[in-house]
């Protein structure tokens, strides 16, 4: 089997060589970042998770277009003393259909995985999280139709560190948005993903777990543990959210269907919250996602449940409530402040109720 990353990188080096050749505008470039500084402290029950400080995200890009139809995005992470890539790519708009694009980006598989980390309500996505695929190397298709829209995408495993073949993906997802009033519509989405993992030592393995809402701890409260010799891994979510001006609900269900040969696996999670500006704000919407709130020194106020549930390798079943606040200094500068309580059942080290307070600094440019 073709490696998947090894192909599109491949493309890649020949789309680049196509656009240096093709190109007949000046080149531009856009510069930013985003540093997210993030300070938690547990309050633990049975488990160890340790309080403390992190920078959760220190991100530096360059975006912009190479001619009319060619564009690009090069994001770098910096965050763990490493620097790792996040998204990568060249995208093609000159299709009728829709816009191409080829790197390293967001598999289209969930509201809040899609959603930037710039403009999510809580510090941290829900536990169902665990589950989008989010950044892979692929080939991927937008289109856009007034209120709808579609995004596909071909995409790659990691790839095998012992020769096994890497594992190949793909995912779609589905979006409409139909008007109430002037100033209220309703979010509705449906996606699906189908993946084959990477080989390693022969078969293909994955495993889904969870932390407790929160990144300072590297600890995960539900585990489902490794699952062997797996051929495939499907993925259903389902998404809606209700905006009318000030107030928004959201919500998603996501199941994880994995096929092995020891018996197949179901996992499954949701969540549902509600946010409010009292003072003045509202979340932007466009194309399928929420955006930035172009709103200053005002106030939002979030509740959220979530709930994900391992109990078919016995891995544990999480529930969380989270109270949200966040102070937007300006659209680019705002204070976060979570407080969640988690409900573990069966987890790594049993039932235990732990509780975090966590708060950001939560800052980015253009």
């Amino acid at each position: 089997m073709l490696r998947i990353n090894t192909f599109i990188r491949s493309l890649l080096i020949i789309s680049l060589s196509c656009i240096t050749a093709a190109v007949t505008a000046e080149m531009t470039v856009n510069l930013g970042g985003r540093i997210h500084l993030d300070a938690a402290f547990y309050d633990e029950d049975v488990t160890e998770l340790g309080s403390g400080t992190e920078f959760r995200r220190l991100r530096l890009f360059a975006a912009g277009d190479i001619d009319d139809e060619w564009g690009y995005k090069v994001q770098l992470e910096f965050s763990d003393g490493d620097v790792d890539p996040k998204d990568v790519y060249v995208s093609y708009s000159g299709f009728n259909f829709g816009k191409i694009k080829i790197g390293n980006f967001k598999v289209p598989f969930s509201l809040e995985e899609l959603d930037s980390s710039r403009y999510i309500t809580f510090l941290e996505r829900a536990t169902i999280n665990s589950f989008a695929p989010s950044r892979r190397v692929g080939i991927g298709l937008e289109n856009v139709h007034g209120n709808n829209t579609f995004r596909a995408s071909v995409f790659g495993d990691e790839p095998s560190d012992n020769g096994g073949d890497e594992g190949l993906g793909i995912a779609a997802r589905y979006t409409a948005a139909p008007k109430i009033n002037d100033s209220s519509f309703l979010h509705l989405g449906a996606a699906v993903s189908i993946e084959e993992p990477t080989e390693t030592g022969g078969d293909g393995s994955v495993r889904f777990r969870a932390r407790p809402e929160s990144h300072v701890t590297s600890t995960r409260l539900v585990n489902g543990g490794t699952i062997e010799n797996v051929s495939t891994i499907t993925k259903l979510g389902v998404e809606a959210a209700y905006v009318a001006g000030p107030f928004t609900a959201q919500a998603e269900y996501i199941n994880t269907a994995i096929d092995a040969d020891g018996g197949d696996v179901d996992y499954s999670g949701y969540y549902v919250y509600a946010s409010y500006f009292p003072w003045g704000g509202f979340r932007p919407y466009k194309n399928g996602l929420f955006g930035r709130v172009n709103a200053s020194n005002t106030w939002e106020f979030a509740v959220r449940y979530s709930n994900i549930d391992l109990t078919d390798t016995d891995g544990g079943e999480q529930n969380n409530i989270t109270l949200g606040a966040n102070y937007y200094v300006s659209p680019y500068l705002r204070f976060m402040a979570n407080y969640t309580f988690v409900d573990v059942d069966g987890g790594i080290n049993g039932n235990e109720e732990p509780s975090v307070v966590q708060v950001r600094v939560s800052m980015d440019f253009k």
